[in-house]
């Protein structure tokens, strides 16, 4: 009973603690962010909190308006500005990614990858000459809380 309970906290701090770990090494680092409303944001991590709320700096952020053509037809164009502080909420986060040369940097004593944060699910992602470390958030739809 008590030994097991204890086993199992014990267990769930280590691996707090290892992702505590791993998240700082990702401070510092640039990574884009896409939110459920198809925006995306890169820009420099610095902080994050319990709720996946990401503070992020010198960002540029790009989203796609669907703009009129003379014709009448319609087109989507690709829209950026730069924000110099941003926080990128968590609920409405669909993916995180970090360049392969940033990961390797951030790991490079380590040939580990990064354990999944709040269940998140790691892929690697290949874009042409860039090869991306992508972390999919779950669906918040059925999560309980704010």
């Amino acid at each position: 009973g008590d030994a097991e309970a204890g086993g199992g906290e014990a267990r769930s701090t280590a691996d707090g603690e290892e992702a505590r770990r791993k998240v700082k090494a990702l401070l510092e680092r640039t990574l884009r962010f896409t939110l459920s409303d198809g925006r995306t944001v890169v820009g420099t991590f610095l902080c994050i909190d319990r709720h996946r709320n990401f503070i992020v700096s010198n960002c540029e952020e790009t989203r796609q308006l669907l703009h009129l053509q003379k014709d009448g037809s319609e087109k989507y164009r690709a829209t950026t500005r730069y924000l110099p502080l941003v926080m990128v909420p968590g609920k409405h986060l669909v993916r995180v990614e970090i360049r392969a040369d940033d990961w390797e940097a951030a790991f490079a004593s380590e040939a580990e990858q990064m354990a999944p944060v709040d269940e998140a699910t790691l892929e690697s992602k290949d874009d042409g000459d860039e090869v991306a470390t992508v972390v999919h958030f779950p669906d918040d739809s059925d999560r309980e809380g704010p």
